[in-house]
């Protein structure tokens, strides 16, 4: 090939790369984060959401789902190289719309935003899970409670987050009382176990068929929200599990982009809880504890680029800021600190700290050190949770 025509074909490349766009179905702080991992590279992003003041907003354009038309003529631009997802509550006429283009597939939301569809998905690949039941009235409800005992958690199978849309039934005098706070929802009745710690694993499979997974995770909830991660939880035979049962979900859906998965686990063994097609809070300390972020890694599998190394740098942990967060200034030496420039309430995340330490010992004393900032609840037993969520570094 002549050299001039080289050039103008390098330079195509370049007017191709710069001209590259993705859409986004929300545009919260995940958004907001994938589109960082993006705009470095010439990447162009837009979200679809009806907040004028989502987070995402800072570093893209803002597409309203309700003005139809200008939506549809902006999916079906040439540009856009991939559309994909940030939240699972999307409406069905869009998941229409985009059938065969959205990154993962629609009929992937269409399981993962039904607590039911997800528990039986997980029946049908051999996934363990709590024993559960379909409840759509008082008499199922009574049902369940005769199969799986009590105490048992009812909880909608749409639309429940952080803690939201479950209650935990401890007798039967309580059952009539839960059935008209959930009523007249679709439920979903699940035994109550008790578990040890929670855990999840994120993973993530591209556009041409390559898996990468991250390791496990360890996380601490309170009042049902999330509020530290500790990677990677060293326990090779769970990590073992956790990664089989994932890459079986990645396969079944041939999904493309990230997963993740939440377990308890209950007397040694993993039980599956939760699945999220998207990048995940529990997932955010790879922003500083891995080489590829899982915002990276998001990015390149919806274009089919090769997937970057997942291997934890150190151990890390991330801590989130809810209902308060510290100044920008406060915030601002650690490299690991957003805001995601949301109106602070009560139980609302409004950002996180991530860190990556050489050792676990140093990570307990750096995470010790934000007991008191604005918007961070530690658990009284730190330094037992840091101490089993360590591994030995070359």
């Amino acid at each position: 090939m002549p050299s001039w025509m080289r050039l103008l074909c390098s330079w195509k490349m370049v007017l191709r790369h710069d001209a590259m766009k993705i859409v986004c179905l929300g545009g919260g702080q995940l958004g907001l984060m994938l589109a960082a991992s993006g705009v470095r590279l010439g990447v162009g992003f837009s979200f679809v959401d009806e907040d004028r003041h989502a987070p995402a907003g800072r570093l893209g354009s803002l597409l309203d789902p309700r003005q139809e038309a200008v939506l549809e003529a902006h999916l079906s631009d040439q540009d856009v190289a991939a559309i994909t997802c940030e939240r699972e509550d999307v409406a069905e006429s869009l998941l229409g719309f985009l059938e065969g283009r959205l990154r993962p597939a629609p009929d992937v939301l269409r399981v993962t935003r039904d607590r039911l569809k997800e528990k039986e998905l997980f029946s049908a690949l051999g996934i363990s899970c709590a024993p559960y039941q379909a409840v759509a009235g008082l008499q199922d409800l009574e049902q369940a409670a005769g199969r799986l005992g009590l105490p048992m958690v009812l909880k909608t199978r749409c639309g429940g987050y952080d803690g939201k849309g479950q209650l935990v039934i401890h007798d039967a005098g309580e059952m009539a009382a839960a059935w008209q706070a959930m009523a007249p929802q679709l439920c979903l009745a699940e035994a109550f176990l008790p578990f040890s710690c929670e855990l999840s694993l994120i993973a993530v499979r591209s556009l041409t068929g390559e898996m990468a997974f991250y390791p496990l995770t360890r996380n601490v909830h309170h009042q049902g929200i999330l509020r530290l991660s500790l990677a990677p939880h060293a326990d090779a035979d769970l990590e073992g599990q956790a990664k089989e049962w994932v890459g079986r979900l990645l396969q079944h859906w041939q999904l493309v982009g990230t997963l993740a998965v939440e377990f308890f686990l209950c007397q040694g063994q993993l039980l599956a809880n939760e699945i999220a097609p998207r990048p995940h809070n529990s997932g955010h300390w790879t922003m500083v504890g891995c080489r590829s972020s899982q915002f990276d890694n998001h990015l390149r599998a919806i274009l089919g680029w090769p997937l970057g190394d997942t291997g934890a740098l150190g151990p890390a942990a991330m801590v989130n800021f809810i209902g308060d967060a510290p100044e920008a200034g406060q915030l601002a030496p650690w490299p690991g600190g957003w805001l995601y420039g949301k109106t602070a309430r009560p139980r609302r995340k409004l950002g996180h700290l991530s860190l990556c330490a050489s050792d676990a010992a140093q990570r307990a004393f750096l995470v010790q050190g934000l007991a008191g900032w604005p918007g961070v609840w530690l658990p009284p037993d730190l330094d037992v949770v840091c101490r089993g969520s360590h591994v030995g570094w070359r």
